[in-house]
């Protein structure tokens, strides 16, 4: 099976963006291997991180 990109809108306040982007700074493996079913799970929940952190450092969310 061949891997779709997905393009996802979001509508966030200042506030919110700023709070995910302190988030998903401070966030790694150990935190979505609690969330996760498995380590791939968790690997790939932590890309999908690594590209919104991204996306909000782009927008002027990153702080660092």
């Amino acid at each position: 099976m061949r891997n779709a990109a997905t393009n996802i809108a979001l509508t966030l306040t200042d506030e919110e963006a700023a709070a995910l982007a302190a988030f998903l700074r401070r966030a790694g493996y150990s935190e979505f291997r609690e969330c996760s079913e498995s380590k791939a799970e968790a690997y790939l929940m932590l890309q999908a991180a690594c590209h919104l952190r991204e996306v909000l450092q782009r927008q002027g969310y990153g702080g660092w």
